[in-house]
């Protein structure tokens, strides 16, 4: 047939991936963006004309129940140390993919040939987009697979009904004998009368168990998540609701029922923690590398090389201390050798107890999975949360003495792309916390050009093992989303500090009080509500001095810098009076008129 298939690239957003395939039935495209999916398809509009309609995709998970079996044929291997960590490597590693279809599943594509094929083909090129993007792997369709559609439920070879490893077993035999053993390197059966799905894990290039997969209606996000089995990804979720109760011992980081292709995502009820994505978690992505790039899946498929090299992580603070029931913001940098686009991922790296997302215990992970985007922060929990005052499953602050785990990950967008990832080690003092803003909190009212006052909980955040010293203090106008006025920089973790108020009205005004122990990361603590900013109209100057005040023994000496901002146009010479203690001296560097 006359089928073609096409990569789709923007020229505008690096960051888009796609793929488009012709078919006899119509064009079908996946376009990926870091938000969405966008599925075109062939549609009739009401005039009953052939045109094409584009979807925004949703995986169905309508299912009660999710019905899946998967089989360990060898231990995994296990990483072993270092900061720093390649994950994909710039190059493409394909395989010859062989996909049944029994009678069932072509019913449901209409009974004929050239749609089951189509949904076949289409599937595909589905699958590559996320399998090329996130661990650098192509699946190849191979030449003769019309052979393995079976249009008649009666007549196909797979008996009915068949579960586990005797549909395996059916599979195997089919895929062995109409397509032979050495013409394919991977094998599924897309099935119609089965929900969910079952999978050999780690089965790829291994000849007695490689059509081990079947995806239940050929469903998008199930195929990827069998074939991710295939290709060595275990399961990651850590919750322990319905579907969840049994656990991956050595793969289950994802928070409750985890949300990344490997996870549960909503199967595990309470245990839920938010829509599935169609991207691999970097656990699967890693032990999907350690299997192709040396293992196992090394030995079949072909490969493809490139000179695309991995981006560069700029290693900064490697651990911090933290006061317990407080927010924090994780930073990363990193450059790119080849000028490529690159996304970051924040990605809480922690094994601990299996358990419900909002009763942790030990070193039981957090946070939720987010894929990897252009922002290379994460703040934890998400800000839309701390600003509306409310929990979002998943996004859960630690409230006793434990330790995180974090992952920088870093994904280029070129081509073929490379990925690494770096680690970061995060204690939680559970003596000290929460660390509080005070004031202004509750709805106060500040004037441009005057002086505010912002208070907050030091919480023993200046104590070890905390031991943050200054703070840095900024204001939102917005509502609290950004913080781009700086009021107050490295100034002590005492409790209190006046601030100018700076010009600029407001309704929705914040501030944010952050320690400034590290160059990178930081703890906070946010206005829980709105308070007003209003305009002065009068001409006047206001005047800050840092320290606003400090403690001298006999003999010692302090700094004071002296700062003027003038409001409303204010032009005057200013008479400078400074009244000291007894037996104080001053040494002053001013000129003789200061004009503000």
């Amino acid at each position: 047939p006359a089928i073609r298939s096409y990569v789709l690239e923007s020229a505008e957003n690096p960051t888009l991936r796609g793929r488009m395939v012709t078919l006899e039935t119509g064009l079908h495209a996946l376009i990926a963006t870091q938000s969405q999916t966008i599925l075109i398809n062939p549609a009739v509009n009401e005039r009953g004309e052939s045109i094409h309609s584009s979807t925004f995709y949703t995986p169905d998970t309508t299912q009660t129940a999710l019905s899946e079996q998967v089989f360990a044929v060898a231990e995994q291997q296990r990483e072993r140390g270092g900061s720093t960590q390649i994950l994909t490597d710039g190059q493409l590693r394909t395989y010859r993919i062989a996909i049944a279809a029994d009678g069932e599943f072509s019913q449901d594509q209409g009974g004929t040939l050239t749609a089951t094929r189509a949904t076949i083909v289409s599937r595909v090129n589905d699958l590559n987009v996320y399998f090329q993007m996130n661990a650098g792997i192509g699946l190849q369709l191979v030449a003769n697979n019309d052979a393995l559609i079976f249009l008649d439920p009666a007549t196909d070879p797979y008996l009915h009904p068949a579960q586990g490893l005797e549909l395996f077993d059916q599979n195997i035999a089919t895929l062995d004998s109409v397509i032979g053993s050495a013409n394919y390197d991977i094998g599924q059966l897309f099935s119609g009368e089965r929900g969910g799905g079952t999978a050999y894990i780690g089965a790829v290039c291994e000849n007695a168990i490689k059509a081990g997969g079947i995806s239940g209606d050929g469903e998008l996000w199930i195929a990827l998540h069998e074939i991710g089995h295939q290709f060595n990804a275990n399961h990651t979720f850590n919750g322990v609701s319905r579907a969840c109760s049994v656990q991956a011992a050595n793969s289950a980081y994802e928070v409750g029922s985890g949300n990344s292709t490997m996870s549960y995502a909503s199967f595990c009820g309470s245990d839920n923690v938010g829509e599935r994505t169609l991207e691999f978690s970097l656990e699967s992505i890693r032990e999907i590398q350690q299997f192709v790039q040396s293992g196992v899946g090394a030995t079949c498929g072909s490969l493809t090389g490139s000179s695309n090299q991995a981006p560069v992580i700029v290693t900064g603070t490697t651990q911090i201390t933290l006061p317990a029931s407080t927010p924090f913001t994780l930073v990363g940098h990193a450059t790119d050798p080849d000028g490529d686009t690159l996304s970051y991922a924040w990605v809480e790296h922690d094994l601990g107890p299996a358990g419900h997302p909002n009763q942790p215990s030990g070193n039981a992970p957090l946070f939720r999975w987010l894929e990897p985007d252009a922002d290379n922060t994460r703040t934890l929990p998400q800000m839309s949360d701390l600003l509306a005052g409310r929990q979002t499953i998943g996004e859960l602050l630690p409230n006793y003495t434990r330790n995180l785990a974090f992952r920088f990950m870093v994904r280029d967008d070129g081509d073929l792309p490379a990925s690494r990832y770096a680690n970061l080690q995060v204690a939680i003092a559970g003596e000290s916390g929460p660390f509080r803003v005070l004031s202004p909190n509750r709805g106060e009212s500040w004037q441009a050009g005057g002086s505010g006052l912002v208070t907050w909980d030091v919480a023993g955040s200046d104590l070890p093992p905390v031991n943050c010293l200054t703070v840095n203090i900024d204001l939102s106008l917005d509502g609290g989303v950004t913080y781009p006025l700086a009021l107050a920089t490295n100034v002590a973790n005492d409790g209190g500090q006046q601030v100018v108020v700076p010009d600029g009205a407001s309704e929705a005004a914040r501030v944010r009080v952050a320690c400034a122990t590290y160059p990178d990361h930081f703890f906070f603590d946010i206005s829980d509500s709105d308070f007003e900013i209003v305009t002065n109209s009068a001409a006047t100057f206001a005047m800050t001095a840092n320290p606003q005040q400090v403690a001298l023994c006999g003999g010692e000496s302090v700094d004071v810098k002296l700062a003027f901002e003038p409001f409303a146009g204010f032009s005057a010479e200013l008479p400078l009076t400074l009244t000291l203690p007894l037996s104080a001296e001053i040494s002053a560097n001013l000129p003789n008129t200061t004009t503000v």
